[in-house]
C-alpha cells in the first residue's frame, strides 16, 4: 500500500480487509484521531506509533492480531474497542494506560 503519507490531514479512517503484516503504511498520518479496522489480516498494530493524536482505536474481526504491545504504550488512546479478535489479550498494563476499553 502506498500514497498514505500524502493524506496529512486525515483524522478519521475506517478500513476493511487490510492485508498487510502491520499498520506501518499509516506511520505518516500523525493527525489521525479515529481508526477503525474491520476484518484485517494484519498481525500487529506496529506502525501507528507516530499517530500521536489517535484517541480511538477500534479493531473488529481482526482474527490475526495477536498483540497490541509495545505500540499501545506509545499512543495516548482514550478508547480501545476490540470486537471478535480472539488472539488479543488485555493485560493489566494495557488496562492501566487506556481509559476506556470495551472487548466483546
Amino acid at each position: 500500500m502506498f500514497g498514505w503519507e500524502k493524506l496529512e490531514n486525515l483524522n478519521f479512517l475506517f478500513l476493511s480487509k487490510v492485508d498487510t503484516n502491520d499498520l506501518s503504511f499509516l506511520k505518516e498520518n500523525v493527525n489521525l484521531e479515529y481508526l477503525r479496522l474491520l476484518r484485517g489480516r494484519f498481525n500487529s498494530i506496529h506502525g501507528i506509533d507516530n499517530c500521536v493524536k489517535l484517541r480511538t482505536l477500534f479493531l473488529q474481526s481482526c482474527k490475526y492480531v495477536d498483540t497490541l504491545e509495545p505500540t499501545i504504550y506509545n499512543l495516548n488512546l482514550e478508547r480501545l474497542n476490540i470486537e471478535r479478535c480472539p488472539k488479543i489479550v488485555l493485560n493489566e498494563r494495557i488496562r492501566s494506560v487506556v481509559k476506556n476499553i470495551a472487548k466483546l
